[in-house]
């Protein structure tokens, strides 16, 4: 498992680096906008994802 989330670490992080700065900031700057609905809605999905708890358990989501 470990080295399947390097894996996706390292697919994400290049994605990221191959975006335009300047699209960059502006998802940065929405995100920030946006941090508490953003972070509600990830919230929302991993409850009812069944795959999610292979990643991130209810226990950790209710904190």
């Amino acid at each position: 498992m470990e080295m399947y989330f390097k894996r996706m670490k390292d697919e994400w992080t290049g994605l990221v680096e191959q975006a335009d700065p300047l699209i960059r900031a502006k998802a940065a700057e929405i995100a920030l906008a946006h941090a508490h609905y953003l972070s509600i809605e990830f919230y929302r999905i991993v409850r009812i994802d069944p795959h999610a708890e292979e990643f991130l358990s209810n226990e950790q989501v209710e904190r």
